[in-house]
């Protein structure tokens, strides 16, 4: 990974090594966030995700080698620094005192960072839940509450782990806007999902696996290295026709799965006039076709051993 050449990086990682239990290690030799960009974090559960953010976040203990944010890190900052107010993060297993209710929260955020803004707090419905204790919250609820102490200051670094995770969408849609709407105000943001839309907004992907980051690379890049460019999908069919598309199309497909009544078929843009044609000819009726986008990595980092080209 090449070393960034502009000013100061939003997040800068040398030799960082993290060791964690089952003989898993987080091991990044070189990493740098440019500031003003979205990055995407992808990979399966228990890839290395969670533990690089809570690394750069200083909430473990590093083996060797730093992360800085702004130049500086955070676990040697006192906590009235300003570098600790430019940044607004979410992570996974946020606890607090049994009987604080949601308003108190919102409270501490205020007295912390010296504004909450309403916009942001209102758009993410958190308002209405003022009144109410966060350990009654269901899991959607409380991720409207983690994701409002995160933005609501404005940051101009955002961490998320998840964040679409649980939210109905209504407010998936809000937080949405909200990101896109930092973005374009210059924060730098870094996202860890498995959501399509989180991972489409991003103008950079890494790859995890194993706690190492086995691709670093522009969304269309990695897409049309891994993926394919054409996706075609045939849903809701008697397995004899499954299996006559099958024999037809697969040989000139990059990959194909089949599950139940579904076929998804991905390969290059070349392959889109013999799948249409293939429909006709069998009478298809229910079929899509279009180009291949980052939900289709998300479901090949998900579903990989299910893909003729096995583990990437």
């Amino acid at each position: 990974m090449t070393r960034y050449s502009g000013p100061c990086p939003a997040i800068g990682v040398r030799d960082l090594v993290v060791k964690g239990q089952d003989g898993f290690t987080l091991d990044i030799r070189e990493l740098d966030i440019a500031p003003g960009s979205m990055v995407a974090l992808i990979g399966r559960n228990g890839s290395g995700k969670s533990t690089f953010l809570d690394a750069a976040l200083s909430l473990l203990d590093v083996n060797s080698g730093k992360v800085q944010i702004f130049g500086e890190t955070l676990a040697k900052l006192p906590t009235t620094h300003p570098v600790r107010a430019r940044i607004g993060a979410q992570v996974q297993g946020v606890t607090w005192s049994w009987s604080i209710k949601v308003g108190e929260i919102m409270a501490i955020h205020n007295s912390l960072y010296g504004s909450t803004y309403a916009k942001i707090v209102d758009g993410l419905g958190v308002r209405s839940l003022f009144p109410g204790m966060y350990r009654k919250l269901s899991t959607g609820q409380r991720r409207r509450v983690d994701l409002a102490m995160a933005l609501a200051h404005k940051p101009d670094l955002i961490i998320l782990d998840e964040p679409s995770s649980g939210l109905d969408r209504q407010y998936r849609t809000a937080f949405h806007e909200i990101l896109a709407e930092r973005r374009a105000a210059g924060a730098t943001i870094l996202i860890a999902s498995h959501e399509g839309r989180d991972v489409g907004m991003a103008d950079r992907i890494l790859w995890f696996e194993k706690g190492e980051i086995i691709e670093d690379s522009a969304p269309g890049d990695i897409i049309g290295r891994r993926v394919g460019h054409f996706v075609g999908i045939v849903d809701d069919a008697a397995p004899t026709l499954l299996d006559r598309l099958e024999n037809d199309l697969a040989p000139s497909a990059r990959s194909h799965a089949r599950d139940g009544s579904k076929l998804v078929l991905i390969g290059e843009n070349d392959l889109r006039t013999p799948f249409i044609a293939a429909m006709e000819r069998h009478s298809v009726a229910g079929y899509v076709v279009r180009p291949a986008r980052s939900s289709d990595l998300l479901d090949l980092v998900r579903n990989s051993e299910q893909f003729d080209g096995g583990r990437p």
